[in-house]
């Protein structure tokens, strides 16, 4: 399974098909395209990569993609051929120049975008790539803060048993606790509107305090 997803594959059902390519207007645009690792979860067993191909002149995303493991020259090609066909933000098209990093599997493919007339730069920095990666960075560690403040099930359920009072009815938040508290440690002793009668009648005097108080 490994090997023939390595193999590079051209043609008749891929994306990559260099005769359906030709056929796209060229301009006179420089692209970057690359793959950046995704920071994995900790269930998660294998890293994750996102693929971009990124317009240098305008910074706008022209394709991307998700590959599970190291990408291939074949998610290149797929990635590639998609910016092209199908490009998120523009017409179809095909540009004259592709800038990317130097992964050695990319090398096989480079044949193939010069029969399109397409021009391969090898470069250690795409600051186009970088800037879209990293927006992405931010967007998934909003998204994922966002997910941590919904309340959860339970927290929902216990909003509905105590709801807030409406204002003017003199009860706060602390005797309401208070209640609350009393009603679950002791509720055969503790009511919110009755009290016990030996809290209420009156005070008896021991027999010794009354000679006490005759002499």
């Amino acid at each position: 399974m490994a090997k023939e997803r390595h193999e590079l594959k051209l043609g008749k059902g891929a994306a990559f098909v260099k005769s359906r390519l030709k056929r796209l207007r060229q301009e006179d645009e420089t692209w970057e395209a690359d793959f950046r690792a995704l920071p994995k979860p900790m269930m998660q067993s294998e890293t994750h990569y996102l693929g971009m191909v990124v317009s240098k002149r305008s910074g706008s995303i022209l394709a991307d993609t998700q590959v599970e493991g190291r990408p291939s020259a074949n998610d290149l090609a797929t990635l590639l051929a998609h910016a092209m066909r199908r490009p998120l933000t523009e017409r179809a098209h095909r540009p004259k120049r592709i800038h990317v990093r130097g992964h050695p599997q990319w090398r096989e493919l480079f044949p193939h975008l010069d029969e399109l007339g397409i021009k391969v730069s090898v470069r250690q920095e795409l600051p186009k790539v970088k800037e879209a990666y990293e927006d992405h960075l931010r967007q998934m560690r909003e998204a994922r803060r966002a997910k941590m403040v919904r309340p959860t099930a339970e927290q929902a359920a216990v909003e509905k048993l105590f709801p807030p009072l409406p204002s003017g009815s003199g009860a706060t938040a602390t005797s309401r606790l208070a209640t609350r508290r009393c009603s679950a440690s002791s509720p055969e002793r503790w009511t919110t509107a009755v009290w016990s009668s030996r809290m209420t009648g009156p005070i008896r005097w021991p027999r010794r305090w009354r000679r006490l108080r005759r002499d």
